[in-house]
């Protein structure tokens, strides 16, 4: 099947806040870094789309995509430590748009609950990290993470269970009580 730009347009217009917030979540918190695989991702799509089969969960490929991506760049990026301190040495935070806005007086406390958020990834290993942003920050389902990772339902919980238990060192268990 052959896609037109509309199509392209349309699955970029419905995706492209999802596949940014990934992305910034895998970056620690580096908007630049994050809309460069956002856009490799789409072209990636676009590239590839003629070539590939009848793709029936277009949101499923393209979280597939979007964190293959994610964990090729970051294994070939330098070190966490580099990435740990270009983020936390920011004035800046920036907006879901990758505008930057200067930090309110008040924001100082959800600055470092963000900073606090992305160490605690950085100490998960891929496919755990994967499966909590998917469950945790975009709000996913685990049958549905599962269908787009292409495994059971038990490896979901399993890895998130695993995940809460390493994050919660560095986060506290209160970050994971659900009422």
């Amino acid at each position: 099947m052959e896609t037109s730009f509309v199509e392209l347009e349309k699955l970029y217009m419905e995706h492209k806040d999802m596949v940014y917030r990934v992305c910034l979540r895998f970056s620690h918190g580096d908007s630049e870094w994050a809309l460069d695989r956002m856009q490799e991702v789409f072209l990636k799509l676009a590239d590839k789309w003629s070539a590939l089969p009848e793709i029936d969960n277009h949101k499923a490929f393209i979280y597939r995509t979007t964190f293959n991506l994610c964990i090729n760049h970051s294994k070939r990026q330098k070190s966490l430590l580099s990435l740990f301190t270009k983020y936390f040495n920011a004035d800046v935070i920036d907006t879901v748009a990758g505008e930057p806005i200067a930090l309110p007086s008040d924001a100082a406390e959800k600055n470092e609950l963000l900073s606090r958020l992305d160490n605690a990834l950085g100490k998960l290993d891929d496919k755990h990290r994967e499966s909590v942003i998917m469950y945790y920050l975009e709000d996913i389902d685990i049958p549905e993470i599962a269908s787009i990772l292409g495994v059971n339902k038990g490896t979901i919980s399993r890895r998130l269970k695993s995940a809460r238990e390493i994050m919660a060192k560095s986060l506290g268990k209160e970050w994971f009580d659900e009422n």
